[in-house]
Parts: C-alpha cells; sequence; structure tokens
C-alpha cells in the first residue's frame, strides 16, 4: 500500500520530536512548530520539511539543478532554475579553458545545462559548477517540467520507468521536478 503523505496548512501545528525543522517550518509565539505553506510533511533521518504544492525552488548547497541560460557577462552566465533568486555560473566553474569575453562559445542563450548548487550568499544567489563528475552541458534531450507529486508516477516502481532510458537527469527537489530524456 502506498505511503500516504500528512497535508498541512499555513500555520497548521506540526509535531516534529527530536527531529530538527528545515524548510517550510517556523516556530510560533507559544514555542511549537509550524507549517508556513499548504502543502505535505516531509521527514528525514534528521529533519523535517513542508513542501509547498506550489511556489518557487529555493536552493540549497549541494542540490544538483537542471538550468537554462538566459544572460551572458563578459565572464559569467546567469541561469534560471526556477528561483526567484539570482544563479550565476562563473566562466571558471566549468571544465573549459577559455578568456573572458568569448565565453558564448561555449554556453549560449538558451542552452541547458546540468549543474550543482556550490554556494550561497547572505541575499540568497546562488553560484552554480558545472565542474564535476556527471555535470554537463545538456544536448540533444527534452526537458520537461513535472509538478513534484506527479514525479512518483514517471519514474515508477523502484525506478522501473526510469531504467528504461539511456541516460536521464531527474532534478527532483522539494519545491519542483524536471527531467531530462538524453537519446
Amino acid at each position: 500500500m502506498a505511503e500516504t503523505k500528512q497535508i498541512v496548512f499555513p500555520g497548521e501545528v506540526i509535531e516534529s520530536g527530536d527531529i530538527k525543522p528545515r524548510n517550510g517550518v517556523y516556530k510560533n509565539r507559544g514555542g511549537r512548530y509550524c507549517s508556513q505553506y499548504f502543502g505535505t510533511i516531509q521527514k528525514g533521518d534528521d529533519y523535517i520539511d513542508v513542501v509547498p504544492f506550489t511556489g518557487h525552488y529555493f536552493p540549497r548547497r549541494g542540490d544538483k539543478v537542471i538550468g537554462k541560460i538566459i544572460e551572458i557577462g563578459p565572464s559569467m552566465w546567469t541561469v534560471d532554475i526556477n528561483s526567484p533568486y539570482m544563479n550565476l555560473m562563473h566562466m571558471n566553474d566549468t571544465p573549459w579553458k577559455m578568456s573572458s569575453g568569448d565565453i558564448k562559445k561555449y554556453l549560449g542563450i538558451g542552452d541547458y545545462i546540468y549543474a550543482k548548487v556550490m554556494t550561497l550568499n547572505e541575499i540568497r544567489e546562488s553560484w552554480l559548477t558545472i565542474k564535476d563528475v556527471g555535470l554537463r552541458k545538456l544536448e540533444g534531450g527534452h526537458i520537461i517540467s513535472v509538478p513534484a507529486p506527479k514525479v512518483p508516477r514517471i519514474i515508477g516502481k523502484g525506478g522501473s520507468n526510469g531504467k528504461s532510458h539511456k541516460r536521464a537527469y531527474w532534478n527532483k527537489d522539494r519545491d519542483r521536478s524536471e527531467w531530462s530524456h538524453m537519446d
């Protein structure tokens, strides 16, 4: 039988026990933890999150993301990862040797990348890298955006549907999921 996820409303008290509250959870005046969003509770070994049904993606260090190049500067790219904050990638965070000014030869506007969130600053801007194993420019496939609740149906039981593809990149995050099927 499938596991039923608990649906919570904004302001609803969440019993966290000994688990550390993280995203989508706040402490009210009475010292109790409450949901910040209308969504589902997601528990890990040592944390509890509330995953909103709708909204933007808020990156965390180490997240792997699919992003679209939307702007090119002299030495960096601006990347859309469906976050309300700025997401940048410097030319030194790619596997290519290049000089300032000719970076559009490597990644142009509209190109997609599979990247990792390297750092976040105090205003929630994230810095991305494709200088790691498996990270790269995505070519020759399709990018689709999938609402998070539909991802399990596409993946299938035990990942059975995903195994039928030669290469598939899943970006299954707290607020949204994307899939790129590479032939």
